[in-house]
């Protein structure tokens, strides 16, 4: 029996800056964010500590018309999967990792949209353009 692999992330958190929005040459819209994350503990002095990670988003198609509806400090919840990516830059490969979003909802009070969509219709020339 061949062994699965699974790539699935969850994050709830606030939106870092307003989305951006674009279209490749290839007309397949986009639109990028950041999202942070924060987790709280009691040192062992008793003071309370607070950890912050941020995460690059990347919506795709109808996703990306969802993050319309996105502002900074937006509450969302995003559900996707993990991409490491490079590109070349000045003859210096550059690495970075995004979060493919294939679902997200706002998460704020007084509003219940949330949408779903595989976003898999993208190509490797698509995410190419990007950089």
């Amino acid at each position: 029996m061949a062994v699965k692999s699974f790539n699935r992330v969850m994050l709830i958190g606030r939106v870092g800056r307003d989305p951006e929005f674009n279209t490749t040459p290839n007309n397949k819209k986009y639109s990028k964010f950041s999202l942070s994350t924060w987790r709280s503990w009691k040192d062992a002095s008793g003071e309370w500590q607070q950890d912050t990670q941020w995460h690059n988003i990347i919506a795709w198609g109808y996703q990306a018309e969802v993050c319309e509806k996105l502002h900074k400090g937006s509450l969302v919840y995003v559900n996707g999967e993990i991409n490491y990516n490079s590109y070349k830059k000045d003859d210096e490969t550059k690495y970075f990792t995004q979060i493919k979003a294939s679902e997200i909802g706002l998460l704020d009070s007084g509003s219940s949209d949330s949408s779903k969509s595989s976003g898999d219709d993208l190509s490797l020339e698509d995410e190419e353009d990007l950089f």
